[in-house]
């Protein structure tokens, strides 16, 4: 009988123990993807931030059409992978938020940052395309009248 008692004893401590792992193991991996999240939000904004140096320079430069030609394959490169890199960042705070992850509020605090400066490059980019339009028109204006 004492043999049975110290059976179920050691079973009852087994399954503690292993709850306990499990639950160790979950929050290692809460932690994994928080990281994950936080290297790949660091880079995009790090990212972000260099093309914001680009989109917001007023350099109208000598050669107006190879200025333009350039902000042009710099908007297009930057538009498209920079939505690739938003949208992923997006799927993976937003997959992380229903999985119930314990530090989603700081996760949504990343992504609405993110989010943002986003949106502020694509502006500034909005932005020096139409000062390039304008540019363009009184460059052309100047020459016609040359004429």
């Amino acid at each position: 009988e004492q043999i049975s008692k110290h059976q179920s004893q050691i079973d009852r401590l087994y399954v503690s123990l292993k709850d306990l792992a499990e639950e160790r193991k979950s929050r290692l991996e809460q932690q994994y993807w928080l990281y994950q999240l936080n290297r790949e939000v660091d880079e995009l904004e790090q990212w972000i931030a260099e093309r914001e140096v680009i989109a917001s320079s007023t350099e109208l430069g000598q050669d107006f059409e190879h200025v333009t030609e350039k902000f042009t394959e710099f908007a297009a490169e930057t538009g498209s992978l920079g939505q690739e890199r938003v949208t992923a960042v997006n799927q993976m705070v937003d997959e992380l938020i229903d999985y119930g992850h314990a530090d989603a509020a700081t996760i949504a605090e990343w992504k609405d940052g993110v989010n943002e400066a986003w949106a502020d490059l694509l502006e500034l980019m909005e932005t020096r395309g139409q000062m390039l339009a304008a540019s363009h028109q009184l460059h052309k204006f100047f020459s016609d009248c040359r004429e």
